[in-house]
């Protein structure tokens, strides 16, 4: 596809450079087009397909999964909780956290940490949440006051246990006001990234931090893999920017840019390499018995352990595949 284009993030036009990405979690292969700004350097779905929802389902991660199920043995709960406050608020508590095995807690704890003035009255909002597993544990912890919104939540609005609601909302349509606006890797599922970084600077209460984290095109992984880079996640991530790009829309909602800690992992690498081999990450539909099958060895602990230690290295360069931004009100 070719032809005049012009940013949805920074409005530049021209005869941006376009690039052809496969569907790769369920390996349908299906091919979508996408360009990249040659100003802002966001990399963009070229046109968002009419009906997303066949792009998700049952097994997509976000949704695979009922954390409500583990909170069920009452001493388990109390021991957690303690544990938990721990790792939250006491100096120190980050040396706990590689006990967290579920990583998207420990990651999750890693980024509210850093965040100033939290505390258990502190309002939060995770918008795309998913199954909220980490706002479960959240109100497992103690806070009072969280709220868990996604469009796609299959059984509509509800409250979980006091102080804690679910809506079938996206950032638009939120009411009130937070003093915490997570959007941990959905924000590059929006449709209007312009649109979703006004709202979030709406929700956002005077003196708050929003956590917006990421993928970025600007990596050492997008320079290796291009197309075959995982995160690009064609066709559900719409916008892979840069560091620029997501700067540029968190200026124009009156946000600033507090601080930003790239957090990549080996997966950048280890998952890149397997869809340069053609292997999905999911099932295979294109094999008789589904089982993803490697041309030629299939990555050893060894190859993790080596990627693992490259991610550190490119993280402290700003290279990073990912990246979480912390953001206030200028």
């Amino acid at each position: 596809m070719s032809g005049i284009l012009t940013c949805r993030v920074c409005g530049a036009t021209g005869p941006h450079p376009h690039f052809s990405a496969r569907e790769m979690m369920f390996g349908t292969r299906e091919s979508f087009d996408y360009f990249k700004c040659e100003d802002c350097g966001c990399l963009q779905i070229t046109e968002i397909p009419a009906d997303m929802s066949r792009y998700y389902g049952q097994g997509y991660y976000s949704f695979s999964m009922d954390p409500a199920l583990a909170y069920r043995q009452p001493l388990k709960n109390l021991l957690n909780r303690l544990r938990d406050r721990v790792m939250l608020f006491a100096p120190g508590g980050q040396l706990v956290l590689p006990t967290l095995q579920t990583a998207q807690l420990r990651i999750g704890f890693e980024f509210l940490r850093r965040v100033p003035g939290l505390s258990l009255r502190s309002r939060i909002v995770d918008i795309g949440c998913g199954t909220a597993i980490l706002l479960h544990r959240l109100h497992n912890v103690g806070f009072h006051d969280l709220t868990g919104a996604d469009p796609f939540l299959a059984k509509g609005d509800h409250e979980v246990g006091p102080g804690f609601r679910m809506l079938r909302q996206s950032a638009e349509t939120l009411d009130g006001q937070y003093d915490v606006v997570l959007m941990n890797h959905s924000f590059e599922h929006v449709p209007d990234a312009t649109g979703t970084m006004a709202a979030v600077a709406r929700k956002l209460a005077p003196g708050g931090t929003a956590i917006i984290r990421v993928p970025l095109v600007d990596s050492e992984a997008w320079a290796r893999f291009g197309t075959d880079w995982f995160q690009l996640d064609a066709p559900r991530h719409f916008y892979l920017h840069t560091q620029k790009s997501l700067r540029l829309l968190a200026e124009r909602a009156g946000l600033k840019l507090v601080r930003t800690v790239h957090d990549s992992n080996h997966e950048q690498f280890t998952y890149s390499d397997r869809y340069r081999q053609d292997v999905p990450l999911g099932r295979d539909p294109q094999r008789p018995d589904g089982k993803p099958k490697y041309d030629g060895p299939s990555p050893t602990q060894e190859d993790i352990a080596r990627h693992a230690a490259l991610a550190e290295q490119v993280n402290a360069e700003g290279r990073g595949d990912q990246a979480t931004f912390y953001l206030q009100h200028a």
